[in-house]
């Protein structure tokens, strides 16, 4: 059976789309592409570390909690390249897979399975390479259909035919009806031909170079239809914690059939709710004491709220205090915050307050 190997890039480096981004009370971002490859059968997976290095190395550790310990094959950390990290470059994308190219060069899979870090997704992306992966496809790039106004976001360009004619950046703000999901299927030898041009060339970009070479390989098209969100700031970021809230949603990301989604375990105590607590319709994980009121919220890890503390409609961020009297409504704590006792903070959720 032929196989393919997973590399995870985390193209937007600056203040959106972090591959550690906490997300629905214990998940990292890249806790998304990473399960799905493993779901999916990759046996090799390589993370493009940034200048988030040491927290992506920290979470992911030996790759234990995705079965990726092992003697042979496993989890790969990677180096990026060091002027696209000092620019904050996303747009010459292929610096990064030509640092990488040893690594490519090395592994026997037929294909590389790509993926960035910024869609929350639970893809079978082993039943779309049997039925889309044919010997004369090259590449299979991912999109959905959308309807937001979006920035700096790349879209699909589609004929009438549904054939592909290119990739456009779009930085600007507009809704760009193909939303490319960052994520596509490549024969090795493909991409290695394409680091090669590129090398030759002095073209970086792939949008770019895939648009001077798409009459000569063959490029599918495979329209993602079930339930994903796009995170690109707070208010998408919200929304999306908040849609988790919905039992049936929550199933279908992460916990569908077979395909689990798997974060880094915690050596936190179970939550404690304390006898005055009132806690409902809300997201709470490991290390949790709750004593106040929660309401329609995500809680992550090693929270503490406390007496006559109400909390609605938000995202605690890990090991945060939320002191006796404090009312917060439509907001974003993030890490290691403290909110002194009586504050009360009311946002609306079209635009939720950051608190950081």
């Amino acid at each position: 059976m032929r196989r393919f190997v997973g590399l995870i890039v985390n193209k937007n480096r600056e203040n959106k789309g972090k591959a550690i981004t906490p997300v629905a009370s214990k998940y990292r971002l890249i806790d998304f592409p990473l399960s799905n490859m493993v779901n999916a059968g990759a046996k090799n997976i390589g993370v493009i570390l940034d200048n988030n290095s040491r927290a992506i190395s920290d979470h992911l550790g030996s790759g234990k909690d995705w079965g990726l310990e092992r003697n042979a094959n496993g989890l790969y950390f990677l180096e990026t390249d060091h002027m696209t990290l000092k620019n904050n470059d996303a747009s010459n994308d292929l610096r990064d897979l030509l640092k990488n190219i040893d690594f490519l060069l090395n592994i026997k899979e037929e294909y590389v399975l790509i993926s960035g870090c910024n869609f929350v997704a639970n893809i079978d992306y082993q039943k779309i390479f049997r039925e889309m992966c044919s010997e004369n496809c090259d590449i299979l790039l991912f999109y959905k259909k959308n309807k937001y106004e979006l920035h700096d976001v790349n879209e699909i360009n589609i004929d009438e035919n549904g054939n592909f004619q290119g990739i456009e950046y779009i930085k600007e703000v507009k809704i760009p009806e193909n939303l490319f999901m960052e994520s596509f299927f490549i024969k090795k030898e493909v991409l290695i031909g394409l680091l090669r041009t590129a090398n030759r060339s002095g073209i970086l970009c792939m949008n770019e170079l895939l648009g001077k070479i798409k009459e000569e390989i063959n490029i599918s098209l495979y329209e993602y239809q079930d339930i994903s969100f796009y995170i690109d700031g707070p208010k998408r970021y919200f929304e999306a914690n908040m849609a988790f809230l919905n039992q049936e949603i929550w199933t279908n990301i992460f916990n569908n059939g077979l395909r689990q989604i798997f974060t880094q375990n915690s050596d936190y105590p179970p939550t404690i709710y304390g006898e005055d607590s009132v806690v409902s319709n809300s997201l709470l994980t490991s290390g949790d004491q709750i004593d106040g009121k929660v309401k329609n919220s995500v809680i992550f890890r090693n929270v503490k709220i406390q007496k006559n503390a109400v909390v609605e409609n938000c995202i605690i961020g890990d090991n945060s205090i939320v002191e006796e009297g404090v009312h917060l409504k439509n907001i974003i704590l993030e890490a290691d915050c403290r909110i002194s006792k009586d504050t009360t903070l009311i946002s609306s959720p079209e635009n939720p307050m950051v608190i950081s």
